[in-house]
């Protein structure tokens, strides 16, 4: 994943002249979330070069639950921890009671709620960069960012996301969840924290792997038995490769992987769908050492 290295946009000096104090429709620009285009009803509008987007759409799609109050013209949004409220024509936002000043006050365009693209950065922790080539306002949202760090095995980064900008323990982001991501980077105090903190061991990504293969496939041994004591599936075939985590471990001749997946509790009996167990693939590979340990476990043919 491509890192956002910017949450701020001037565009008061990318349009220069271009640029009326009146408010005026920008239907060139594209609004780009965690890498996939949205689509609203209302696209963006300029006003005295700051970019009015979308309130609602781009805070659902950020994983924020939004409130509407017609009486007093406030819109509140809350993620986690995070409480976000706003009022029409008021130029100041409030963020868990903080005051956050705004380039432009909120507006209702065509029954849609237009706030300043920069607040969206400021007050639920995603992102903001300005791609003039293509005109594309890319948001990276805090999950796609926490998911990131986890495979990087960034426990401070994934810590704040959990703790200061709602991130679920649960979230993921371009199919990969934080739990999959830390056992991908082999941080074991992460994953063990991820665990205690709730985190589903045997969720799996859009491929159908799950954290305890993921360990197989990145000869994390360390790792098999937080996941295992966590009650990670040890036996469930990953179809993409047709194995479980130990039929893996004795394919590719990794003798600590599969003495940690034995003493974790994996079976010996399962077999793919071609009738191969983990000792027929040890056997084929001709790994002796794993053979005998497989053996010793009480595998048979």
């Amino acid at each position: 994943m491509k890192r956002v290295l910017s949450c701020l946009l001037v565009l008061a000096v990318l349009f220069g002249g271009q640029v009326s104090s009146a408010a005026a429709a920008d239907a060139g620009v594209v609004i780009q979330i965690d890498q996939k285009v949205q689509r609203y009803a209302q696209p963006p509008i300029l006003v005295d070069g700051t970019t009015l987007v979308p309130l609602r759409g781009i805070f659902e799609t950020l994983g924020a639950n939004v409130e509407w109050d017609a009486a007093a013209r406030t819109v509140k949004a809350t993620k986690g921890k995070l409480v976000v409220t706003l009022q029409i024509g008021s130029p100041t936002a409030y963020k868990n009671g903080t005051p956050v000043p705004l380039l432009q006050a909120p507006r209702i365009v065509n029954g849609s709620t237009l706030v300043p693209l920069r607040f969206v950065s400021e007050s639920l922790g995603g992102e903001v960069q300005w791609r003039g080539d293509t005109r594309t306002v890319a948001i990276t949202s805090p999950e796609w960012e926490a998911v990131e760090a986890a495979g990087k095995g960034d426990a401070v980064a994934v810590r704040g996301a959990l703790e200061l900008l709602g991130v679920d323990v649960n979230a993921a982001a371009g199919g990969e969840t934080l739990l999959l991501a830390a056992v991908r980077s082999g941080n074991r105090v992460l994953v063990e924290e991820l665990i205690a903190a709730g985190a589903d061991v045997n969720r799996a990504d859009g491929q159908g792997l799950t954290p305890i293969m993921a360990a197989a496939l990145c000869h994390h041994h360390e790792l098999v038995t937080p996941l295992a004591k966590a009650r990670a599936d040890l036996n469930r075939i990953y179809a993409q490769i047709d194995m479980t985590p130990l039929m893996y471990a004795a394919f590719t001749a990794r003798l600590e992987d599969v003495k940690a997946f034995l003493e974790a509790g994996a079976r010996t009996d399962v077999k793919n769908r071609y009738g191969y167990t983990a000792l027929k693939f040890a056997e084929q590979m001709q790994s002796v050492e794993i053979i005998k340990v497989l053996r010793a476990s009480g595998a048979v043919e």
